[in-house]
């Protein structure tokens, strides 16, 4: 079942019930959205900091004949993997150049094609007013971003947090017991020999991306199926 991205309002409502506020203005719903954008921001660099591919995503681009550099994603954050002819039944993956230095002894030539981009975004809401939504990837932690700004807001009135303090920890436990559970699966041993398929190396030498500010190049060496 795929997960769906909630609304910021729909949060504010539940925390003003659960944090017992209801309608009082002590906050007001502009300072309950920064406290959840906070929260939210700070959870997700937790999880993204303990498990750099939990949260992914793609950008598929195409470079023309005799160019070489795409603009990354505005919301580009690190880059995870690069992959050319991603619909192709051989797609490749490209490896990052290893230095800056060897792009002196690269060329710019023939780089044209398609790629799919795997990389991690920064946290960001959707849409605005009361279309403003999370990001997807937070779904499954609402319950522990409510508690979390509902202890703040208790907190600042100076009221018993107690029974929220131990909700959050148990939540806590949640996220940290599905990082972990991720970090842990099974990985597949680093591609050490060449395999050809019609005469093309898979792990594709001819060709290496560079991010270089806000653009990614990409640059070549020698001839497909050859030696580096």
């Amino acid at each position: 079942m795929a997960l769906v991205s909630i609304l910021v309002t729909d949060l504010i409502a539940d925390i003003r019930t659960q944090s017992g506020l209801r309608n009082n203005q002590f906050y007001t719903d502009s300072d309950i959205r920064l406290m959840l954008l906070e929260a939210g921001q700070e959870l997700y660099d937790d999880i993204e900091g303990s498990f750099q591919a939990y949260i992914v995503t793609t950008f598929d681009f195409t470079i023309a004949a005799g160019a070489n550099t795409v603009a990354l994603p505005s919301d580009f954050k690190r880059d995870n993997s690069l992959t050319y002819n991603p619909t192709s039944n051989c797609p490749t993956p490209v490896k990052p150049l290893g230095s800056w230095l060897e792009r002196g002894a690269a060329s710019t030539a023939g780089m044209g094609g398609t790629y799919r981009l795997y990389y991690t975004p920064f946290f960001s809401t959707t849409g605005a007013g009361g279309t403003e939504a999370l990001p997807v990837s937070m779904t499954p932690w609402t319950q522990y971003l409510k508690t979390q700004v509902s202890i703040t807001i208790r907190t600042g009135r100076q009221q018993d947090t107690s029974a929220l303090d131990a909700k959050l920890q148990g939540l806590k436990q949640r996220v940290n017991a599905s990082v972990k559970n991720r970090t842990q699966s099974p990985r597949q041993a680093p591609l050490t020999r060449r395999r050809l398929i019609n005469g093309y190396d898979t792990l594709d030498t001819s060709r290496r991306y560079w991010l270089n500010g806000g653009n990614l190049e990409l640059y070549g060496f020698g001839q497909p199926g050859g030696n580096w």
